[in-house]
């Protein structure tokens, strides 16, 4: 989830990175994760990642600057 650090507000339509890299750096995922609603969960993000094996694993995330329309109304705010 991502949320502002000041009001605490949820953030949606950000752009989210994530790559997982294995015990010797080589990198077994890398996509974006895809912004989701849910009931139980609000606002979130993820995407189904299925791990070659059992082990540790190293992850970065990137999060990108949200993504939205400006009302006509707002212009000038």
């Amino acid at each position: 989830m991502l949320s502002d650090a000041q009001t605490g507000e949820r953030i949606p339509y950000a752009s989210v990175r994530a790559t997982i890299r294995d015990p010797q750096g080589s990198i077994v995922y890398d996509e974006r994760q895809w912004p989701m609603l849910s009931r139980s969960m609000g606002t979130h993000y993820g995407n189904n990642v299925a791990l070659p094996k059992p082990g540790q694993y190293r992850i970065n995330v990137i999060v990108g600057s949200p993504q939205a329309a400006r009302h006509p109304e707002y212009a000038h705010a």
